[in-house]
């Protein structure tokens, strides 16, 4: 939107740094940046990956589905049986 003179941050990176690029896109990328990735500059055999990464393993959908439902399920029960007691007593 240049009429309005927005822009957007651009940082170009080398490749071996695209797992740090993962750890600030996964962390909300509060600074809005737009990475780059130089290929053709950085590739090579002889790469150093550096430091490892914070990043996680997500579980899967239907773990987080699973988990969910436990929750639900949670909360649920002592309602359902709070509205069971009260039909009781009327």
């Amino acid at each position: 939107m240049r009429a309005r003179n927005i822009t957007t941050e651009i940082e170009v990176r080398p490749v071996y740094d695209l797992n740090r690029i993962f750890e600030a896109l996964d962390g909300a990328n509060e600074s809005g940046k737009r990475f780059v990735l130089d290929i053709a500059g950085t590739l090579a055999s002889d790469v150093n990956t550096g430091r490892p990464t914070r990043l996680q393993p997500h579980v899967s959908h239907a773990e987080t589905l699973k988990g969910v439902a436990d929750a639900m399920i949670e909360r649920l029960l002592p309602v359902r049986s709070d509205v069971e007691n009260e039909e009781q007593d009327n």
